[in-house]
């Protein structure tokens, strides 16, 4: 903030200056120098340094607040030499123990004034970094104000921005501390919240909304959210498309007279939403961007960590997805809708920890995502099918609200035919399947030409707001159908052939059995068949015997010539045995034991 120039005028930026000059420049008091002591020399010096600056200021202030024209207190004096030094330290590796050494000084130098008016305690900030942080922004924007204020009254509109955009930080932080403290009842930031709500009175924030209306200022600062979220500014934010248009209004305005209703005003019920804050500490530094995001994020999570006591918890999960769907859309109040919007995120989030945390098996888990019209269209068809019994009783009604009831009815009949072929498959014999059970009924009976027949709505309506009925879309097995009855009727139909075509040959038979002529041609044909087969079968016989007696005498000729054959060969053999035994003696040689 001050090294732009932002606020060179302030008292507490020239102090600053001061501190920054002195920084290691006097050599005393020399109690830096006894009490700081440290093996490391960087420590040493450095704690040193910081010891010099400060005291040399404090010595001096009387001078210094002098020099630049202001007559402030020493409490004030005080407090921005413990935010100096601090701040100079934030991101210093020896943090600690450099301000241990320098308050261990602080203090020895405090003892030995015996005047407490010059007396300057240091501030035990016992805090982290962040917090720290948090609370000189705090701090210095306090000091600050006065300076905005007329900043603001004497610049143009064109140059505002700067200011507006720095009030609009500041006034975020002071709510997101602020209801930590309350949500965790912490007290770290207890005195500079009391501090900037006796500081920001009703005049000082009146001039500061008057120069910064896009800011939101009074919603951050109106602690208990009193302020309708209808009348909150967004920077620079436009309406969702479609969001008032007389289709939209017409369609809320049926909704909002069925007994839905009461479940919706049963979900805005804000009792007790406190409890649920630790749900929403996320959500917090979205507030200053997306005004009431908090207040809805804790009834969001009281009513879906509660629906699983509900009797109805089944019905009701529906209607709660869509009640979330309207309010983020009313947050957001963009058309940019879609799950990159950290809002949109951050629910989902939710969603998704209380179900794991408190729903276990029984969840009414929902993801909303950038199909905003979708989501819409499914709530007024899912409204339509439950109350489609109420309002099929709303015939006897006066005219202008018959007329109204058949404007709904038209509308619905639109959405119906677009959804009705991705959500139903149909089956013959009127069976069908939903894919759509959460908010579309494909029971032909809930047609919005039904309603359309039953409140008479040709009469109310002009002639050129044509109504045109949505038909059941063709049964998916009405193919099959038709082709297994078609299968069935020729099967039949040949039957009946057949039976015709035996009967036929039956009658003529006994037509043919029946006649002494026929009768007695039949037999004369029988007799002469039988003699012509016994005929061919006596002639294959006297064939088969004649050739039975040639086979049997070739083969007795060829015994005989073989039998020749063998008694030549004995004799050849019984020759050349009395060759041999005539012309030796045989010798037989014996051998004694």
């Amino acid at each position: 903030m001050y090294e732009n120039g932002f606020f060179n005028d302030l008292v507490i930026n020239k102090i600053y200056n001061e501190l920054n000059k002195n920084y290691g420049k006097s050599k005393e008091p020399n109690v830096c120098n006894i009490v700081i002591r440290s093996n490391i020399d960087k420590i040493s010096n450095e704690s040193r340094n910081y010891c010099y600056s400060i005291f040399s200021v404090w010595k001096d202030q009387d001078e210094i607040l002098e020099s630049i024209g202001e007559n402030k207190n020493k409490v004030d004096f005080c407090l921005y030499l413990n935010c100096w030094i601090l701040d100079k330290l934030k991101e210093n590796e020896f943090r600690y123990r450099i301000i241990k050494y320098v308050y261990s000084a602080w203090d020895t130098i405090n003892k030995s004034k015996d005047n407490s008016n010059s007396k300057c305690w240091h501030k035990k900030f016992n805090v982290g970094e962040q917090d720290f942080k948090n609370k000189k922004k705090l701090f210095e924007f306090l000091e600050a104000v006065d300076v905005i204020k007329g900043k603001l009254n004497e610049t143009e509109d064109s140059k505002k921005n700067e200011y507006c955009n720095y009030l609009q930080s500041i006034f975020s932080l002071y709510y997101v501390k602020k209801q930590e403290s309350t949500c965790k009842n912490s007290s770290i930031y207890k005195e500079e919240i009391d501090r900037f709500e006796r500081k920001i009175n009703g005049d000082v924030l009146s001039s500061l909304k008057k120069n910064c209306p896009r800011s939101n200022l009074e919603f951050l600062y109106t602690i208990n959210g009193d302020i309708e979220l209808s009348n909150r500014q967004g920077p620079g934010v436009t309406r969702l498309e479609n969001n008032d248009t007389p289709y939209t209004k017409l369609m809320e305005e049926i909704l909002g007279k069925l007994t839905s209703h009461t479940i919706y005003t049963d979900l805005d019920n804000k009792q007790d939403i406190d409890k649920y804050c630790n749900y929403c500490i996320n959500v917090l530094p979205l507030e200053k961007d997306y005004p009431g995001v908090t207040e809805f994020c804790k009834l969001l999570s009281k009513n879906l960590s509660n629906i699983k006591d509900k009797n109805d918890r089944d019905e009701r999960c529906p209607y709660l997805s869509y009640w979330t769907y309207d309010n983020v859309r009313k947050i957001i109040r963009s058309s940019t809708y879609n799950t990159l919007n950290p809002v949109i995120n951050q629910i989902n989030n939710l969603i998704l920890l209380i179900n794991m945390k408190f729903l276990n098996k029984n969840l009414c888990l929902f993801y909303l995502d950038s199909s905003a019209n979708a989501w819409k269209e499914e709530k007024y068809l899912h409204e339509y099918f439950k109350y489609f019994t109420d309002i099929e009783g709303k015939s006897g009604i006066p005219e202008k609200d018959q007329k109204t009831y058949c404007e709904f009815i038209r509308n619905i009949n639109k959405l119906y035919e677009s959804h009705i072929n991705h959500c139903c498959n149909y089956f013959t014999e009127d069976a069908y399947f939903s894919y759509c059970n959460k908010y579309f009924n494909c029971d032909k009976k809930y047609n919005p030409y039904v309603l359309y027949s039953k409140l008479n709505c040709t009469k109310v309506l002009s002639p050129e707001k044509v109504f045109e009925k949505v038909e059941q879309p063709v049964a998916i097995d009405y193919y099959v159908k038709y082709i297994t009855e078609k299968s069935k009727e020729r099967a039949q139909m040949l039957k009946k052939m057949g039976v015709a075509y035996f009967n036929m040959i039956h009658a003529k038979t006994d037509n043919i059995l029946g006649d002494p002529f026929h009768m007695a041609t039949l037999s004369v044909l029988i007799l002469l068949g039988i003699f012509i087969i016994y005929f061919v079968f006596y002639k294959c016989s006297s064939s088969g015997s004649r050739s039975r007696k040639k086979e049997m005498k070739k083969n007795n000729n060829k015994l005989n010539y073989h039998e020749y054959d063998r008694k030549k060969l004995l004799e050849n053999d019984s020759e050349i045995g009395n060759i041999n035994s005539g012309r030796k003696r045989a010798r037989i040689a014996y051998h004694p034991g």
